[in-house]
């Protein structure tokens, strides 16, 4: 695999893929049939070499499946499609975040977001470069917030209410449509309701995540240390994971 680091959670993500479940997707994708393997269609987008219509037509069929079926093995496939370009994004934006992994973490959050909103009917060519376009001027957005904001009095939610939940539980499909959003906001407040957060940990999700605040002024407010703010978070965001899967 072309990835200039072989970290931990690249080879815990090529592990997933070798899975026999993972097999199953390929036995249900006609248009992917010419592959052996998820690890040959990742060296293929990883090639720069590479056809890139064949590159888009994987692309597409890759995505349609996932907004059918809402399968979290898709979001397992694309995210190790994009990894080079999502590692890059986060070498050469180091400096924006004195944490790496929390970069990376926002990388990641918004990289699922881009998945969620694509719509493959408006685009049919260079979908990847689309995508990571939109990840790197998301990025941007969400520093630039953060960078630029002068009081907690001042903030706004800086994203789709609606679109929380999707990216709380690994990019699942979530419709935006204006008919919908009643529907997404109970959603939301069940996941809450079952996941049984504390106020704190659930406020520090809120606030990180929907209002776009830095993990170290939230861990702040709530006189936490970073590290404490930041492991409160992974807990109730997997909290959150199962509530839903639970529903």
């Amino acid at each position: 695999m072309p990835t200039r680091e072989p970290t931990r959670e690249w080879k815990i993500l090529i592990q997933q893929m070798e899975r026999p479940e993972f097999d199953e997707l390929l036995d249900h994708c006609p248009a992917l049939v010419w592959y052996r393997s998820w690890r040959c269609v990742v060296e293929f987008m990883h090639d720069k070499s590479a056809d890139a219509p064949e590159k888009d037509a994987v692309l597409r069929n890759i995505v349609a499946r996932h907004s059918d079926d809402h399968d979290p093995r898709w979001r397992t496939v694309l995210l190790a499609i994009f990894w080079p370009g999502l590692r890059s994004i986060a070498r050469r934006r180091r400096g924006w975040d004195r944490d790496p992994d929390e970069l990376w973490q926002n990388i990641v959050w918004i990289f699922m977001r881009a998945i969620c909103r694509l719509d493959i009917s408006r685009r049919s060519s260079r979908l990847a470069q689309k995508l990571i376009n939109d990840v790197h001027h998301d990025l941007h957005d969400l520093y630039s917030r953060r960078w630029s904001r002068t009081a907690p009095e001042d903030l706004q939610p800086s994203g789709d209410f609606d679109s929380l939940p999707a990216v709380i539980l690994d990019a699942e499909t979530w419709i935006l449509r204006k008919e919908a959003q009643v529907h997404a906001h109970r959603r939301l407040r069940r996941m809450f309701e079952g996941a049984d957060l504390e106020a704190t940990d659930a406020l520090i999700v809120l606030a990180t995540r929907l209002y776009d605040h830095a993990l170290d002024e939230t861990a702040k407010r709530f006189d936490l240390t970073y590290e404490a703010a930041k492991k409160r978070r992974q807990r109730a965001e997997d909290r959150l994971r199962r509530a839903d899967h639970d529903e």
